[in-house]
């Protein structure tokens, strides 16, 4: 450490030294050295096939996705309303609510064309959420509780075919609800429609950016996570970040090995009570002094 801690107490600080590791450096030679290979045209085209590794027998079973269900609602109205909304009704939602929002917190929104040195180009996509050196570090998986037309089996979400694939040699997702220390977020999660978890792939952005990657990597996370609490508040649901899952029983239960792919963010969706208000006064209304519209 070159920094004195906060703390006094003795023994590893893993969290302090992973902010001090992190770090860019102008003398660390090894951040020109692992992004420049990202820029030729091998990097470039691999690049442009993640995600390919979905295809084949690994997405047997595979579920469509219906269409999915307008966002009309305006963004500042979205963003004055947006609660942390852990009451649930404990009924279903179905599976086009469940499309909309996995397409607003991972879906490609269009693609790009990059020429390539030697000839040729490659086709990157674009998504809803940012991604560092655009790697796609983090992955969607879904536990449905209470959507009709899926049973309780554990799903990934194949942003690049656009539908649900089956866990092989995961659990049953209510199994979920027993690696949840938190007694308050028990009950929420009882009630709740489906858990949305974020699986990272460190790797996939350490090769590039070193230990800086797992900051990119959480950093994409928390915007991915924030779409799906704004798409939900839109459609009417109701979503909660939840901290209290015991990562190591987590890991088992997705069939995950809690390194190369592991835990890094939850959050719980479900129906809204009937009779709870979802309307908020929009700022614009606020500020001439009337009612909500």
């Amino acid at each position: 450490m070159r920094f004195r801690s906060l703390g006094q107490a003795d023994g590893p600080r893993p969290a302090e030294d992973f902010l001090l590791a992190s770090r860019i450096r102008r003398e660390d030679a090894r951040v020109l050295a692992s992004t420049r290979p990202y820029f030729t045209d091998s990097g470039l085209t691999t690049v442009s096939l993640i995600g390919s590794d979905t295809v084949g027998p690994r997405r047997a079973g595979a579920v469509r996705l219906p269409d999915p269900l307008p966002l009309r609602a305006r963004l500042d109205e979205v963003l004055a309303r947006r609660r942390s909304r852990r009451r649930f009704s404990g009924g279903p939602t179905d599976l086009a609510h469940l499309a909309t929002l996995l397409r607003a917190t991972a879906g490609r929104t269009g693609r790009g064309h990059v020429a390539l040195s030697g000839g040729g180009e490659v086709v990157m996509p674009y998504h809803t959420a940012p991604s560092g050196g655009g790697l796609r570090p983090v992955a969607v998986y879904i536990a449905p509780l209470r959507v009709e037309g899926l049973d309780t089996g554990m799903l990934r979400y194949d942003d690049r075919s656009d539908v649900l694939v089956p866990l092989a040699g995961s659990a049953d997702a209510r199994q979920l609800l027993d690696t949840c220390l938190s007694p308050p977020d028990l009950d929420h999660l009882r009630e709740a429609a489906a858990v949305v978890l974020f699986v990272g792939r460190p790797w996939r952005s350490m090769r590039k950016y070193g230990e800086r990657g797992v900051r990119f990597l959480l950093l994409e996370a928390g915007a991915m996570a924030e779409h799906l609490h704004l798409s939900a508040e839109a459609l009417g649901l109701g979503s909660v970040a939840c901290g209290s899952l015991c990562d190591d029983e987590v890991h088992r239960i997705a069939g995950l090995d809690g390194l190369y792919e592991l835990l890094v963010h939850v959050v719980v969706v479900g129906c809204r009570p009937d009779g709870e208000g979802d309307a908020a006064p929009s700022p614009r209304s606020t500020a001439e002094g009337g009612g909500g519209e």
